[in-house]
């Protein structure tokens, strides 16, 4: 057999070593909803936030670890890449379509809970709401009727590849703002950057 991500017996990184893995995952579980987050590591990490010994819900209740994880974070340490939100994204419009909604019921289901209620003190501006189109081709939205429901996303491949959400994403960074503070609240955490920045 084959193996597309060795070259001379080593790997070519630890990334072709991650994509391996998760090949093999998804082959062991017949299954594509598989995420994988990858982090940047950039000049302010020192990597005293990933304490050893602790439980992940103890790791969630610390605000350091919550900031390196949230989405589209400015700061400097520890930085999620942008393709991880975009697959939880597409994780739940799979959850959506294996539930019975529509495309149109999944994508107003997002919008009641990602952007519902939406309040900001710095600006008027609202974010802009996501549609079909933000997650499928124009095209491919013109051949679905309102009861159709999204295809199946493979999370594998939208991990790695650019999709309309990244696009969508890119040109909305009230948006990005808004995610950041629905994802901090979840975690009963304030959400206190001002910019957002996009990590690929």
């Amino acid at each position: 057999m084959c193996d597309i991500f060795q070259r001379d017996g080593m790997w070519d990184s630890w990334t072709d070593l991650f994509i391996r893995i998760e090949i093999r995952l998804k082959q062991l579980l017949c299954h594509s909803a598989i995420l994988r987050p990858e982090y940047v590591f950039t000049g302010g990490y020192t990597g005293d936030i990933w304490k050893k010994g602790r439980t992940v819900s103890a790791a969630l209740k610390d605000s350091a670890v919550i900031k390196a994880t949230w989405p589209y974070s400015p700061s400097e340490g520890t930085l999620v890449k942008v393709k991880w939100y975009e697959a939880v994204l597409y994780c739940a419009l799979n959850l959506c379509t294996s539930n019975k909604l529509s495309h149109s019921q999944s994508v107003q289901l997002l919008n009641e809970i990602l952007l519902h209620p939406f309040t900001s003190e710095e600006t008027e501006m609202t974010p802009s709401k996501f549609v079909p189109e933000s997650f499928v081709n124009k095209s491919f939205c013109a051949t679905m009727s309102v009861e159709d429901f999204f295809p199946s996303f493979d999370l594998s491949a939208v991990q790695g590849k650019d999709t309309p959400l990244s696009r969508f994403l890119e040109g909305n960074p009230t948006l990005l703002e808004q995610l950041c503070k629905v994802y901090c609240a979840s975690f009963g955490a304030i959400h206190t950057e001002s910019k957002v920045a996009l990590s690929s």
